[in-house]
């Protein structure tokens, strides 16, 4: 899934230039502080979601691990 690794490469950076971002300025304002770390937030939002839809998806592809179903003793018709 190239797609999805780029899009979380993509994240990865943009959350890395906030931090830079966030260091480079010796003394934030607290609303500058503020608007950094709400971006920073979106981004761990992007990311998770990314990582949930590919979990989904993976498990969705996997074969089931589970043995099928046996009837309990006394059970057999």
């Amino acid at each position: 899934m190239p797609q999805q690794s780029d899009r979380f490469q993509l994240l990865a950076h943009q959350f890395e230039s906030l931090v830079e971002r966030l260091n480079e300025s010796t003394t934030p304002s607290l609303e500058e502080r503020t608007k950094v770390l709400r971006q920073m937030k979106v981004v761990i939002v992007e990311i998770e979601m990314l990582i949930m839809s590919d979990l989904k998806l993976c498990s969705e592809n996997a074969p089931s691990s589970h043995p099928p179903a046996q009837p309990a003793a006394g059970e057999y018709s």
